[in-house]
């Protein structure tokens, strides 16, 4: 079975969004439309300031979609995750209202 998880958290017009994918449905756009549905709802409905996010190093398909959602990139946690024997970096991103409003006006 596939998933496609979206729990979060929201303070302050901010929303610290989460989202894990199974291995299973990866490669087929659904993360990434996941994701633009998402960060679309968070600032049309929820009218949000910002959306940050987590991507680990070990993800880098997710990473790729957040950028084409036009998330950028803020800092680097470096080794602060521990996966299968190994560390890799923890990624913060995030997107403001105004970076998403540029967005719907070029699309």
């Amino acid at each position: 079975m596939s998933e496609y998880v979206l729990p979060f958290q929201m303070t302050d017009n901010i929303m610290n969004l989460l989202a894990e994918t199974s291995e299973q449905i990866g490669g087929k756009g659904i993360g990434s439309w996941a994701v633009e549905v998402s960060r679309d709802f968070a600032f049309d409905q929820l009218h949000l300031h910002r959306l940050e996010l987590d991507v680990f190093s070990f993800n880098p398909r997710m990473e790729k979609a957040y950028l084409r959602a036009g998330f950028k990139r803020e800092g680097v946690l470096r080794d602060a995750v521990f996966d299968r024997g190994k560390y890799a970096d923890d990624i913060l991103m995030a997107i403001l209202e105004d970076d998403w409003r540029k967005l719907t006006v070029d699309s």
